[in-house]
C-alpha cells in the first residue's frame, strides 16, 4: 500500500471516528448482553423449575395432613398462588409465618417451603441479570447510531482526488504572508503536507495538517483557505471532494 494511499485512509477515519467507535461499543455490548442473557435465561429457568417443585410440595402436603384448620390451608394456599402468581415480594412473609405457625409443628414442610425460597432468592438474582441485559442491549442501539453516524461524516469528505487533479483546478491562490522573513530561517526547508476538502462550489471547506512545521503552519492554513478552484466534475455533476496538496518551504 502507498504511503499517500495510508494517509487517505487515515483521513477519512479520522473525520469518522465514531465509527470504529461505534464498532468497538457494539462488540463490548453484545458481549455483555450475550453473557447476561444467557444467564438471564438459565435463571428464568430455574425459576420456573423451582416453582413446579414448589408446587409439587404444596400438594404433597395437603395429601400428606388432610386435616388442617382452614387458616393453616388458607395460609399454605396463599403461599402456592403467589408463587403461580410470581408476587416474589409476598413469597418470603408468607414462609415465615407458616414457620412461626403452631400447626406446622410435627410436618415436614421442606419440600414445599425451601423451594419456594429458593424461587424468592432466584428471582432476586436475576434481577441484575436483566438490568445487564437490557444495558448490553441499548449499548448496541447506541453503537449502531455513532456508526451510522461516523460514516455519514467518513462520507462527507467526498470523493478522493489525486494531487494533480486538485491543482490542475486551481484557479486562485494566496502565498502564506509570514509576520517577518526571519521565521522561515528557523524552519526546516522541504515541503508542507496538508489535506483539504473542497466543496461543490470550489471553495476550502476545511484544512488538516498532515507535515509541517508547527511555527509557520498557522499562515500557510490562513492562505490555502482564500485560495478558489474550478467545480469538480464526476458523472457531469459537481462534486464535493478531498485530497492532499504539497507547500513548498524555500
Amino acid at each position: 500500500m502507498k504511503k499517500a494511499d495510508i494517509k487517505r485512509y487515515l483521513f477519512v477515519i479520522r473525520k469518522g471516528y465514531l465509527m470504529p467507535v461505534g464498532i468497538v461499543v457494539f462488540i463490548i455490548s453484545l458481549s455483555v448482553f450475550l453473557y447476561f442473557f444467557m444467564d438471564f435465561r438459565t435463571s428464568k429457568r430455574n425459576i420456573e423449575i423451582r416453582k413446579k417443585k414448589a408446587i409439587d410440595g404444596y400438594e404433597l402436603i395437603i395429601r400428606k395432613y388432610p386435616k388442617m384448620s382452614f387458616k393453616y390451608k388458607k395460609l399454605l394456599s396463599n403461599l402456592k398462588m403467589a408463587i403461580e402468581a410470581g408476587n416474589y415480594e409476598k413469597i418470603l412473609p408468607l414462609c415465615d409465618a407458616i414457620e412461626r405457625s403452631e400447626e406446622s409443628k410435627g410436618k415436614n414442610l421442606v419440600f414445599f417451603l425451601v423451594p419456594a425460597r429458593i424461587v424468592y432468592y432466584s428471582h432476586d438474582l436475576s434481577s441484575p441479570l436483566f438490568t445487564f441485559t437490557i444495558i448490553g442491549l441499548g449499548g448496541m442501539v447506541l453503537s449502531l447510531f455513532l456508526i451510522v453516524f461516523g460514516f455519514l461524516k467518513a462520507m462527507s469528505a467526498g470523493r478522493y482526488v489525486d494531487r494533480s487533479v486538485i491543482m490542475s483546478h486551481l484557479k486562485k491562490y494566496e502565498m502564506p504572508k509570514f509576520p517577518n522573513k526571519s521565521i522561515l530561517k528557523r524552519v526546516p526547508k522541504g515541503v508542507v503536507s496538508i489535506f483539504v476538502v473542497i466543496n461543490k462550489i470550489g471553495k476550502v471547506e476545511e484544512i488538516e495538517v498532515i507535515e509541517g512545521p508547527s511555527a509557520i503552519m498557522p499562515y500557510i492554513v490562513a492562505a490555502v483557505r482564500k485560495w478558489r478552484f474550478e467545480p469538480f466534475l464526476y458523472k457531469g455533476k459537481t462534486t464535493k471532494v478531498f485530497g492532499e496538496i504539497h507547500i513548498n518551504i524555500k
